[in-house]
């Protein structure tokens, strides 16, 4: 059982370097055909959609600023209301 064990990590070591050099060589021919959606080959084709580029919201900025009108419309004091007693 050992053995098998140690062959399963020897595979799992193998696909990783398999999908790291996959990677490598899928980012090569995005760059190289730049903003085509399609490049033709001899023994075939590939295709992708280009995503949008996104925008990302700069929540520590939000945040503080937030924070700093939140302290200045807070009371001091913590009223107690009326009827609860």
């Amino acid at each position: 059982m050992s053995a098998v064990f140690s062959e399963l990590l020897v595979v799992r070591q193998t696909l990783d370097k398999h999908s790291q050099l996959e990677a490598q060589l899928k980012q090569r021919i995005q760059q190289r055909i730049g903003d085509a959606t399609k490049a033709v080959f001899e023994t075939g084709d590939v295709t992708w959609k280009r995503s949008k580029d996104g925008s990302a919201l700069d929540v520590a900025a939000r945040c503080s600023k937030t924070s700093r009108n939140w302290r200045s419309a807070t009371p001091s004091s913590n009223p107690v209301r009326a009827g609860f007693w």
